[in-house]
Parts: structure tokens; sequence; C-alpha cells
């Protein structure tokens, strides 16, 4: 048996995500008032997890939308700390309160965007009107 010796192997790349399943980037906001971003999405933008710890959430009612901006400064007003695991989650009681958000009608799966928002540049977003639990 004759081995090939090739010394092409510049694009081998090791398999690293065992454990987890990759699907579509997911958001879920569940019925304890938590927002829980799905272990792909922590996956695919992992240089965004890895240099932020904390996220500002943001409203607009006119849009319908959460509005997601991941940062590193723990001292910034509204700062809310990432609980990282494999997926990342965020404790918003008091946001979806603030904003008497009724968690009833929200409470399902959200397909994030990344979207350009005036005065805080890339953005996550989800569009309370696009859960995909009700479809």
């Amino acid at each position: 048996m004759t081995m090939n010796t090739s010394d092409d192997w510049g694009d081998l790349e090791t398999f690293k995500t065992v454990g987890t399943r990759l699907s579509t980037p997911m958001v879920t906001i569940n019925s304890s008032r938590t927002i829980a971003l799905n272990s792909t999405f922590v996956h695919d933008h992992k240089d965004t997890f890895d240099k932020n710890t904390h996220v500002l959430l943001s409203y607009s009612k006119a849009k319908h939308a959460i509005v997601f901006q991941f940062i590193s400064d723990p001292t910034t007003i509204g700062a809310i700390k990432l609980t990282k695991r494999s997926n990342i989650s965020i404790a918003a009681r008091s946001f979806f309160k603030h904003y008497s958000l009724d968690i009833g009608k929200l409470k399902g799966r959200y397909q994030p965007k990344l979207e350009n928002i005036p005065g805080k540049g890339d953005c996550w977003t989800i569009y309370l009107n696009e859960n995909l639990s009700t479809e």
C-alpha cells in the first residue's frame, strides 16, 4: 500500500464543537423572563462573546424590537452580566417589567438580525412580532 505524502494540508481544521447542536442561531425568551442565546449563536459569534461580558438591552416600541449591544465595561449604566455556558443567558426580569412587556405573549424563539442602529453601531436585534414559536 502506498501512502499519500502531499504537503498541502493548509485547510485542515480540527472539529471543536463536540456536544453542541449546530442549527440556526436563535434567541429564546422564556416564562422566567430570561433571554437565552443558543449555542449556535454563541459559536458563530465567538469573538463577540469572548471579548464582551455584559449587554445593554434597548427596546423600540415603534418597531416592537429588542436591541442587544454587547459590551465589555461592567460599569456602564444599564449593563447586564452575561451568564456564559454553551449558551448565554441574560436575566431580563426588570427589563420586561420596565417596558410592561407581556411575557405570556412574547415567550418563544426569535431569529436575531445584525443591524446598524443609529448612535449604537452594529447590534443584534429581535423583532417581537416575528416569534417563530407561534408560526
